[in-house]
């Protein structure tokens, strides 16, 4: 009876052993997870403002200005969108939304 007792009690231990370890690799797991979001959230935070700099610098130029540069002021947007991030990403996101996907 006493040994069935130390047995069961060494199971137990071991099964608190391995949830501990689990429970510690699912934390490790959701922590990186939050880094990556926080990282690319940073990322997608200094396009945004990289982009909006842009638009402020080219919206204050005139007309003519923009004409020889080959702009039209209606394409000020696209092109600090395109200058503050990845030119293909923006394009394919452009494909997706003619498409309706």
């Amino acid at each position: 009876m006493l040994t069935e007792q130390v047995a069961l009690y060494e199971v137990h231990q071991s099964v608190r052993a391995r949830r501990a370890a689990m429970v510690g690799d699912v934390i490790v797991a959701a922590i990186r997870g939050c880094g990556s979001i926080a990282r690319s959230a940073y990322v997608a935070y200094q396009q945004r403002r990289s982009s909006r700099a842009l638009y402020e610098v080219l919206s204050r130029l005139d007309d003519h200005v923009l004409h020889d540069l080959g702009f039209h002021r209606g394409e000020l947007r696209s092109i600090a969108s395109n200058a503050a991030s990845d030119v293909d990403e923006v394009r394919v996101r452009a494909i997706w939304m003619a498409r309706g996907l």
